[in-house]
């Protein structure tokens, strides 16, 4: 009987380490699990990887050529798993040594409880100085010298269970996360949302409205794709503006999206009129985002406000899948 069924998207990235070193830890432990991997590069010359396991016994490697989007590769991911757990866990991380025992620990005490009200397990996720851009080497312009993605989760994201636990279900991140099978089939990655962010927040809303009980455990795993700066913005722009329409059209979002910081930070200054001025000097802090090349925390969050701003302006409904966006 398989007990955990770990699940792992990537995306232009090749996990040979990851898997080797979860499998090498599995069978030291003689612990029976399977391992899925969704690659979602939509480009053959990123599945050279994929011959290093052709034929193991328990490596199953899932890949295509058009790009599915990050929440449908999760959810056909899940509709693999044959464990009574799953633990999900991103393509671009590192394990520290033993980094299974304590969910083999876990998981073999509860081996009669499976529940669709959890629990959910949130190991946490820690960045180093030493962290790599994605890539592995910065372009030719220096591109990402600043680090600001790395400042960022170093900041906000490095966070100890203790704090964590204080708002447990805004603190759930599928990159690092185990649950019953059961609960997790009760959940669904929203497919209507396209382009980058917010796919998460999503997910542990489900989880709150359904009560499960969600626990945070200091046992973090290293994130080692470090955006650049360049792209690291471009990628807050999308997750900005998928916050924007969930905000106004998501029922999901109408209950519990005053939690999300930004929404709050903007619902306040909207309140006290500082928003207009915000928005009226946007094309300021466009330019000085262009020319800048470190930018700071306090300026990265007023971006943010002014484009979260401008989104809610022309935020249009979701449509069902399949027929656009």
């Amino acid at each position: 009987m398989i007990e955990l069924s770990v699940l792992i998207p990537v995306w232009r990235s090749r996990p040979i380490n990851l898997l080797n070193t979860l499998w090498l830890q599995a069978e030291a432990l003689d612990f029976p699990i399977e391992l899925w991997v969704c690659d979602d590069s939509a480009d053959p010359s990123f599945f050279d990887w994929h011959d290093a396991f052709r034929g193991h016994p328990g490596i199953r490697i899932l890949s295509f050529t058009e790009n599915l989007g990050r929440s449908r590769a999760r959810n056909m991911l899940l509709s693999k798993a044959n464990g009574l757990w799953v633990l999900w866990l991103d393509g671009d991380l590192e394990i520290p040594p033993d980094f299974l025992k304590p969910y083999q620990m876990f998981v073999q005490a509860k081996e009669n409880e499976p529940s669709k009200l959890g629990p959910v397990i949130c190991g946490g996720i820690r960045v180093t100085p030493n962290t790599a851009f994605v890539g592995g080497i910065e372009d030719a312009a220096g591109e990402g010298v600043d680090r600001l993605r790395y400042r960022y989760a170093a900041q906000i994201e490095d966070t100890p269970a203790a704090e964590r636990q204080k708002a447990p279900y805004r603190w759930v991140r599928a990159a690092h996360c185990l649950l019953p099978t059961l609960a997790a089939r009760s959940l669904s990655f929203p497919e209507f949302l396209h382009g980058y962010g917010h796919e998460d927040t999503h997910w542990a809303m489900q989880i709150q409205a359904q009560g499960m009980l969600v626990q945070h455990w200091d046992h973090p795993v290293d994130h080692c794709g470090i955006d650049s700066d360049t792209v690291f913005l471009e990628k807050t722009r999308q997750a900005v503006q998928n916050l924007a329409r969930l905000w106004r059209y998501d029922p999901l979002f109408a209950r519990f999206g005053k939690e999300i910081s930004l929404i709050r930070a903007h619902d306040l200054l909207q309140m006290t009129g500082f928003m207009f001025f915000l928005a009226l000097f946007s094309p300021w802090f466009e330019g000085r985002l262009r020319k800048q090349r470190s930018i700071s925390l306090r300026f990265f969050v007023l971006i943010k406000l002014v484009w979260f701003d401008r989104a809610l302006r022309t935020a249009r409904p979701f449509q069902k899948v399949g027929e656009g966006s």
